[in-house]
């Protein structure tokens, strides 16, 4: 899954109701209710702040697969710590793979 694919994945299972391209730029864009214009889309793979506010959304029986498919995920990558007690250690990005894994999002 591209990381384009997975910005567009993980606004749209946050709320986002239109996607789009805006003059050919590849930050994508696009609304949130309530507001009415054109806004940035978070760089989820990037930003660990914007992937804590997507963690948020999970309901408490998402939460304990999300752990599981973030340690997962950190075991995929090599990196130390993996362990579920460890997944703070997590990047943005490997959060946003466990995310979209959890939500049956991930192609």
């Amino acid at each position: 899954m591209t990381p384009e694919a997975q910005r567009i994945a993980i606004a749209e299972a946050v709320g986002f109701k239109r996607i789009g391209m805006i003059e050919g730029s590849p930050n994508l864009m696009g609304d949130l209710p309530p507001c009415r214009g054109w806004i940035e889309i978070p760089d989820y793979l990037n930003d660990l702040n914007a992937m804590h506010s997507v963690e948020e959304t999970l309901s408490e029986k998402q939460e304990v697969f999300y752990l599981i498919r973030l340690a997962e995920v950190m075991k995929e990558n090599h990196t130390i710590g993996w362990k579920l007690e460890r997944t703070y250690h997590a990047t943005a990005a490997q959060r946003a793979d466990a995310f979209l894994r959890t939500i049956g999002k991930y192609t």
